[in-house]
């Protein structure tokens, strides 16, 4: 019995990833390319912009109460603070104070602030915040 074989009677000649003909370069081969090409050119101009013309400045740091809620016999203030200044800011305090001076504040500290973002955080007290004079601000920050 004869073992099949190929017309020169190798097998071992032939590589196996290429064929008889000569194929071109697969359609998804080069939309995939493109894409790559497309988030690369943007990563640059990203840090282009982000580097030379991106506003500057000093960190402008706000603080907004959200809502206020109860939790059993504690109330929860949830605040949202905020940089909307052109540079980052470290270990930023927030105060929370109720009846103004009445009891000393509760202290928030947030370790960074990135430029144009706003982070989320809850005061927690035993007395009712609507009732008792609520009073959230800005303390101090440090500029990295």
């Amino acid at each position: 019995m004869a073992q099949g074989r190929s017309s020169s009677g190798r097998d071992g000649d032939r590589d196996p990833g290429k064929h008889g003909d000569q194929e071109g370069v697969p359609l998804i081969q080069w939309i995939v390319s493109g894409i790559a090409v497309l988030v690369v050119l943007g990563s640059f101009g990203l840090i282009a912009y982000d580097g030379f013309i991106a506003r500057r400045g000093p960190p402008s740091i706000s603080v907004a109460v959200d809502s206020i809620g109860r939790t059993g016999a504690l109330h929860r203030v949830h605040v949202t603070v905020r940089n909307d200044g052109g540079s980052a800011a470290a270990d930023v305090q927030v105060s929370g104070e109720l009846d103004a001076g009445a009891s000393p504040p509760t202290m928030v500290l947030l370790d960074y602030l990135p430029a144009g973002s706003r982070e989320a955080a809850v005061f927690v007290f035993t007395r009712d915040p609507r009732e008792a004079g609520l009073r959230v601000r800005v303390e101090s920050w440090n500029e990295p």
